[in-house]
């Protein structure tokens, strides 16, 4: 599959599985930018030495209006057009609910969905504004099932996949697609793989009917197994 002659975005490539989307998106032939926090700036140069000429980085935090406008200017000027935008979001830290202060929550939640706010909405302008559609993909933190001491992570996980749900529906007639990717099991280097293949699919021309969708990927004993949220 692959992705030759697409501008790909990958905002909040801190994660492995955020790195390993923008690798493998570079390697299967897309022109990348992206972004990391600023205590990242070492990972920035390592990313872009294995992306081997293809993937370029910009400092940003995604949770702040103005990074977001700079990044996209940055991806802009750097990309031949933006083609895919890809938001990996980290998974929130474990915490005990009831140990939870209302700072720690809106700490995580609120900070989770400012940052997939800001990247939707820009995403959504820059495909509108050339007019050829587009693909929105969200890496969403790890998928729980009631798991202790994960309340935030699943609180930050069902209101990204609405957002996600509403925009595809009201921009899918626009030619734009809008889905996400929901990692299952514990993180690995398998795992960061599998969730980086299906993000290319995704943003693969090949996806353009899937629309609104969260394709879960399971890792168990070496296995891929995609499902649905």
């Amino acid at each position: 599959m692959t992705l030759e002659g697409r501008g790909v975005l990958v905002v909040d490539a801190g994660s492995a599985r955020g790195r390993e989307v923008a690798l493998l998106a570079a390697a299967r032939g897309a022109a990348v930018a992206l972004s990391l926090p600023p205590a990242d700036e070492t990972l920035m140069a390592e990313i872009e030495r294995l992306g081997g000429g293809r993937v370029s980085g910009v400092v940003a935090d995604p949770a702040r209006e103005d990074d977001v406008e700079r990044l996209f200017g940055a991806a802009v000027d750097r990309l031949p057009r933006v083609d895919v935008v890809v938001h990996a979001a980290p998974d929130p830290p474990p915490r005990r609910f009831v140990e939870t202060s209302l700072a720690e929550w809106d700490g995580v939640v609120a900070r989770a969905l400012r940052a997939a706010f800001f990247v939707s909405r820009r995403a959504v302008e820059e495909f509108l504004a050339h007019g050829a559609g587009g693909r929105l993909v969200h890496v969403a933190p790890r998928l729980l099932r009631g798991e202790p001491g994960q309340g935030m992570a699943a609180a930050s996980l069902q209101s990204q996949l609405s957002l996600m749900r509403s925009t595809a529906k009201e921009y899918g007639p626009r030619g734009i697609c809008c889905n996400a990717v929901v990692p299952a099991g514990h993180q690995s280097p398998s795992s960061a793989n599998a969730v980086a293949e299906a993000v290319v699919f995704l943003a693969s021309r090949e996806a353009s009917y899937v629309n609104g969708e969260a394709l879960r990927v399971q890792v168990e004993a070496s296995a891929v197994r995609p499902g649905s949220v």
